[in-house]
């Protein structure tokens, strides 16, 4: 138990610091820089999804 409830923490930060937040970063990025006048109008359904990707991951 010991050596287990360390590792899952690690495992968690390494993958969430190392892949998850640039994964679901650079994508989004490049996908919301074509559509500037669409990322304008709709602001607040994209910080919905940025918001709702976030807690989901």
């Amino acid at each position: 138990m010991s050596g287990d409830l360390p590792f899952l923490p690690d495992v968690q930060t390494e993958v969430s610091s190392g892949l998850g937040i640039p994964n679901l970063a650079g994508v989004p990025v490049r996908i919301l820089k074509v559509p500037v006048t669409s990322l304008s109008a709709c602001r607040p359904g994209i910080t919905r999804a940025v918001e709702f990707l976030f807690r989901g991951f």
